[in-house]
């Protein structure tokens, strides 16, 4: 999405065609998000196999907790940098939101794999 959405007089300026795929944009990550999922679901993979992709898991959501513990001290200690710039706003609450929710999916998802390995062993 785009900071864009928030300042009516800059959007009404932007092109048709412009506007068009800013709204177009996230339904398509959604869609490419949930289709892909879905293919996963249905593969038959090796308890091995699971266990390797739980594994790796693992590691990219201790990544994606990296991330959230830097939005979080960027919104703690978000005042201006040098001259005012960089400044903590309501675009980087929504990302610290949207991250939280990230993190819970993927725990979430990771539980119900491990689950499905223990049960294929």
């Amino acid at each position: 999405m785009s900071a864009y959405w928030l300042h009516p007089t800059i959007l009404l300026g932007l092109p048709a065609s412009e506007m068009a795929w800013m709204a177009i944009s996230p339904i398509a990550l959604i869609l490419s998000v949930v289709g892909g999922a879905k293919t996963v679901r249905q593969l038959n993979l090796s308890a091995r196999r699971l266990r390797y992709m739980v594994h790796i898991a693992h590691v990219a959501i201790a990544g994606l907790g990296l991330f959230l513990f830097g939005t979080l001290t960027w919104l703690v200690d978000g005042g201006p940098g040098p001259g005012h710039l960089f400044q903590a706003g309501a675009v980087d609450q929504v990302g610290l939101v949207m991250m939280t929710a990230t993190l819970i999916v993927a725990i979430w998802s990771i539980q119900r794999t491990t689950a499905r390995v223990s049960i294929a062993r």
